[in-house]
């Protein structure tokens, strides 16, 4: 079995032609950086294969990998979720329209698309924050990331209940109010906050090359 890292061949090819092997090798080589795809013959190997290597050997006859610096994939994240806010952020006048002339049967599916986005945009800011070997440098006179994090976690999940609370209750007015003010200037808030942690990141000083 051939295996190949970003278009080169592996300078120590694994002595065996299994799967777990070939991996090994290929993060041995990758060092820091993250193994983003790997092909088998061409076709993606199956995420079950990677966790669990069968013994099969040789498992193909070419193994093609492609890494990338882990920094860089939490960058490109965090952007793309401040992309997305901004994207959002178009919709709220949309929403804000169709509750306060009644439209709710068009509004409130609408506003559940932002709900859904916004725990997507969570959920980026989570995985970002635990990638192993990536930190955020400090801003001179922020509190630290996690207290920012914290906080910033804290205001959307509050505004998120008011929100909800106010559909539950049929109060669309409210609703409508919180989204034109409220979640308008938490979305520019939490746009900013990615784009300064996208700027932020870094690899930890052990890990850099």
């Amino acid at each position: 079995m051939r295996v190949f890292l970003d278009n080169a061949p592996l300078d120590s090819q694994p002595h065996s032609g299994s799967l777990a092997d070939a991996l090994a090798a290929v993060q041995s080589e990758a060092g820091s950086r993250l193994i983003v795809e790997v092909h088998a013959d061409g076709a993606p190997v199956p995420a079950d294969h990677l966790t669990d290597p069968p013994e099969t050997s040789p498992y193909c006859d070419e193994l093609t990998c492609v890494s990338a610096d882990r920094a860089a994939i939490v960058r490109v994240s965090l952007g793309e979720a401040a992309d997305l806010l901004g994207s959002m952020g178009e919709q709220y006048p949309k929403i804000v329209e169709m509750l306060q002339v009644g439209q709710t049967q068009e509004g409130l599916p609408a506003l559940a698309d932002v709900f859904n986005v916004w725990q997507q945009v969570e959920q980026t800011v989570q995985t970002a924050s635990r990638v192993d070997g990536v930190t955020f440098a400090p801003a001179a006179g922020d509190d630290s990331t996690q207290q920012l994090l914290d906080t910033a976690g804290g205001e959307l999940a509050g505004m998120c209940r008011d929100l909800k609370d106010a559909v539950v209750a049929g109060d669309f007015t409210t609703v409508a109010d919180a989204i034109e003010y409220d979640l308008a200037q938490l979305n520019l808030d939490w746009q900013r906050l990615l784009n300064q942690l996208a700027e932020r990141t870094r690899l930890r000083d052990n890990l850099a090359a």
